[in-house]
């Protein structure tokens, strides 16, 4: 009965998603663009998650073959709501130029989001994203291009706020 709950609940949650996930795709240019962009990744990288999670309900669990295991990519897709959006965030406050600041966005989610494909794909084939072969150092790599960018865009943001801070 529980998992019946759990289930109806979270079958919600992913249609509130599919409606939020529309809903920011149909919006043109809003007042905070580049916030606006980092959510859009951000949805995307939940509906991914969500989708884990129905491979996880299909196989009545979260592993697959001899060590995939599918909770890595389910969590890495819903830490996108605070990775991405901070992209966003501290872009937004800092003082660079519009289109440096959505090629920057662009990069750091896109980042991300390859890395949660890669990971979709290591665990699908059964093998644990913590062993060391191609796809977890493709990970690792596409990870710390999206933490690049994420000091990148603190070290903007210190620049655009240390002026307006009272010495």
């Amino acid at each position: 009965m529980a998992g019946a709950i759990f289930g109806v609940g979270s079958l919600f949650l992913v249609a509130i998603l599919v409606f939020l996930l529309v809903h920011f795709m149909r919006i043109k240019t809003p007042e905070r663009g580049i916030f606006h962009l980092s959510i859009r990744y951000a949805l995307f990288s939940v509906f991914l998650a969500n989708l884990g999670w129905l491979v996880m309900d299909a196989f009545q669990g979260r592993y697959i073959g001899e060590t995939g295991n599918f909770i890595v990519l389910h969590g890495l897709g819903f830490h996108a709501l605070q990775a991405l959006l901070l992209i966003g965030w501290l872009l937004e406050k800092s003082k660079l130029h519009d289109q440096k600041q959505r090629m920057i966005t662009h990069t750091g989610c896109t980042a991300w989001t390859i890395a949660i494909f890669i990971v979709a794909h290591q665990t699908s084939i059964g093998k644990t994203v913590f062993e060391i072969s191609v796809f977890p150092l493709l990970t690792v790599f596409f990870l710390l291009i999206w933490l690049l960018i994420i000091i990148h865009s603190f070290i903007q943001y210190m620049l655009a706020n240390r002026s307006t801070r009272p010495h």
